[in-house]
């Protein structure tokens, strides 16, 4: 049986990183300009403590002071083939 990966390639043929082509284009807006308004309840944040990337949107997240509109969930650092785990305990 041939199996079809669940996650798109992250590296060339030569090894190199290949970003993965981004889903959302628009930005959330106060007055819901573009389509997302920025709303409690309408937007999770899922992160895992091992992605510099997930550090820059906590961050972006806390410095816009959108803790109370958008949620976040903590997942476990180690992806495997199934993808992010969630765990309970603490930094979860």
């Amino acid at each position: 049986m041939v199996s079809t990966p669940q996650f798109q390639a992250e590296t060339s043929a030569r090894g190199e990183f290949v970003r993965q082509e981004y889903s959302i284009r628009d930005r959330i807006t106060a007055d819901g300009s573009s389509g997302f308004p920025a709303e409690a309840g309408r937007y999770h944040l899922y992160v895992s403590l091992a992605c510099p990337w997930a550090h820059r949107s906590i961050i972006v997240r806390r410095l816009l002071g959108l803790e109370d509109v958008i949620s976040m969930s903590v997942v476990d650092p180690i992806r495997d083939e199934r993808g992010w785990a969630f765990r309970d305990g603490p930094g979860y």
